[in-house]
């Protein structure tokens, strides 16, 4: 199937481009990319965690077992790019689907994030547009925005500052806006320095923003 096929090669830490998205496949490619990425992360703090056991233990008994290199600068290692809000709201629902089991688990901060995500029932496209209309533009089509998860094993934490998460999941336009250009009095790139997985979705919508 396509999610196993886009599945082998993304466990595999091969770099992926996927030119047949289309409006029917999008739910089953985003389902893929976000389990690899709370895979990603759940077993690099669980590394993390076995390893800092380690570190105590050795010093507790006054062995010396040498440097372990097993984080980065910071914390952040997946960045997950989109368009609009809309497409952010169907990731973090996404993610809680595949990490959480129904009616377990929390999800902090998850009612602000529907209503500052979600949308209302004006905004819905017309209805005689076609379906890839109708996908790209039902819901909430604010381009800039910008989100840190904290993910652990039974919990999200959404709006989590970047420094202290583990998933960010911006638009260009929300991300820009922080990282600022060259000239800027203010600029914050500092968190992006430990990145292992950059995921883009909908390439083609960027195109025709500004």
């Amino acid at each position: 199937s396509l999610q196993n096929h886009l599945f082998t090669i993304m466990n595999g830490y091969k770099d992926l481009v996927f030119t047949c998205h289309t409006h029917d496949k999008a739910e089953e490619i985003r389902r893929v990319y976000v389990l690899h990425a709370l895979n990603h992360v759940i077993k690099n703090r669980s590394r993390v965690l076995k390893n800092n056991a380690k570190l105590t233990a050795a010093s507790r008994e006054g062995r010396e077992i040498g440097e372990i290199r097993d984080q980065g600068l910071t914390r952040p290692k997946v960045l997950i790019i989109m368009p609009f809000r809309n497409s952010a709201l169907k990731t973090v629902e996404t993610m809680i689907k595949s990490l959480l089991p129904p009616g377990k688990g929390e999800v902090s901060h998850r009612k602000r994030f529907r209503k500052e995500y979600g949308s209302a029932e004006e905004q819905k496209p017309p209805g005689y547009k076609p379906n890839s209309y109708l996908h790209i533009f039902d819901g909430n089509t604010d381009d800039c925005f910008r989100v840190g998860v904290a993910v652990k094993k039974t919990s999200l934490r959404l709006y989590t500052k970047f420094y202290s998460c583990d998933v960010i999941i911006a638009s260009p336009l929300g991300l820009r806006t922080i990282i600022g250009g060259e000239g800027d009095k203010e600029r914050d790139f500092d968190f992006l320095s430990s990145l292992e997985i950059v995921i883009i979705d909908q390439t083609d919508i960027f195109l025709m923003q500004n």
